[in-house]
């Protein structure tokens, strides 16, 4: 989760401090079907039916839909890719039925792989992240922010979380220790190679 939550900084930090949400470009697998996001009545849930075994619970534990595990368009895998859209949509109308949270239920009690699809407004408020002590504030030049703790996790010392550097904050210092004398950097400066 750590690791998630720090691959996801971008879009995570776009959101928090922009508001603005990244879209998505896709959570379906090219080889396994049903595998992808479904709608809910209260927000989307990610289902993965690894198998055929799975598809056959799928239908009649969890949508009561019997007459569908055998169907000769969708009783394998192969058959099921073939016709990807009408298992989707099929899906998709039984998934409506449900809150998300029911839904996540009954798939967990019939052992179907399945997650929560949260934004980045779920990744930010996700209980993980405050139950852990995920969250660190950070100086920056509009003052301190939130940002999340590096997801390598040590019992004996804590990952540095340093404050965020200014634009050309450190440009000085960093151009005197690669040798330029105050007279070069004020050059520089005057040239426009930096600000």
């Amino acid at each position: 989760f750590d690791a998630t939550a720090e691959w996801l900084g971008h879009p995570m930090y776009m959101k928090m401090y922009a508001d603005r949400q990244i879209p998505r470009v896709g959570l379906g697998h090219a080889a396994i079907v049903p595998y992808d996001a479904y709608p809910t009545l209260d927000g989307n849930i990610l289902i993965g039916v690894q198998n055929d075994r799975g598809w056959r619970q799928l239908v009649t534990e969890v949508f009561a839909r019997p007459e569908l595990a055998d169907h000769p368009r969708y009783a394998t895998n192969m058959l099921r890719v073939q016709h990807r859209e009408e298992v989707d949509a099929l899906v998709a109308e039984e998934t409506k039925k449900f809150t998300r949270a029911a839904l996540d239920q009954a798939l967990a009690d019939a052992g179907i792989p399945a997650a929560e699809l949260n934004d980045m407004s779920g990744l930010i408020d996700h209980p993980q992240l405050k139950e852990r002590d995920r969250w660190r504030q950070v100086g920056s030049e509009v003052g301190q922010i939130s940002a999340v703790l590096p997801p390598m996790t040590f019992a004996d010392v804590e990952m540095r979380m340093g404050d965020i550097p200014a634009l050309g904050e450190h440009t000085d210092h960093v151009l005197g220790e690669l040798g330029c004398s105050a007279a070069d950097i004020a050059a520089m400066r005057k040239a426009g190679v930096v600000g």
